[in-house]
């Protein structure tokens, strides 16, 4: 997917769009649809984080809101870059941890560049998902959900008409302007989630 989006190798990215086409259609899913469900999670557990383990020593990677890589050591002191090992440290794991570290900070910056660019086409195409399909691909993915905290959401009827907009707030609950936690699960079958073009809000809710 990511080479299909890049410009520079116009065969490179013609051959890339017909394999992920096809993935798509054996699938019966839309190449949007197929972009839902192949975002990388880069290792990242469910509480999107990740351990870098020397064997005494463990250190923490978690994601800013923007999607910057966060270094912490035991204590949760934040670090500039992973350690050295030391005599107490497992040789192995350490070299091992190390390389990890670097391929993750590598991919996360093709990732959520992509990432932030695929959201914006989604707001500009008026893309939208079921409650379902939100909290499983957006709320629940461990390295969107930073992001995805940082969005105005909105709730949309069958007719495309703008109902409520929402936020995701740290517990991963969806919260209303005037911080109501909200039930999307009571919402009628056929409302759906996007996320609202600026021209799609009211001037006194956009202020």
């Amino acid at each position: 997917y990511g080479y299909a989006q890049q410009a520079r190798y116009t065969d490179l990215v013609g051959r890339a769009t017909d394999a992920i086409q096809r993935v798509a259609d054996e699938r019966g899913l839309t190449l949007d649809e197929l972009a839902d469900r192949t975002v990388p999670t880069l290792g990242l557990d469910e509480r999107g984080g990740k351990v870098l383990d020397f064997g005494p020593r463990q250190f923490q990677i978690r994601l800013t809101p923007e999607l910057a890589p966060l270094l912490t050591d035991g204590q949760g002191a934040l670090l500039k870059t992973l350690p050295k090992p030391n005599r107490q440290d497992d040789a192995t794991l350490a070299k091992e941890a190390a390389a990890d570290w670097k391929d993750f900070k590598k991919q996360l910056q093709t990732v959520a560049s992509a990432q932030v660019v695929r959201l914006e086409h989604a707001m500009c195409q008026q893309r939208r998902w079921s409650v379902a399909e939100f909290e499983r691909f957006f709320v629940q993915h461990p390295l969107l959900r930073g992001l995805v905290q940082r969005l105005v959401w909105a709730v949309f009827g069958a007719d495309g008409a703008l109902h409520t907009t929402l936020r995701v707030a740290e517990e991963l609950e969806p919260v209303a302007l005037d911080e109501r936690v909200l039930d999307l699960h009571a919402l009628p079958a056929d409302h759906r989630i996007g996320l609202p073009h600026p021209l799609e809000l009211p001037p006194a809710l956009r202020q």
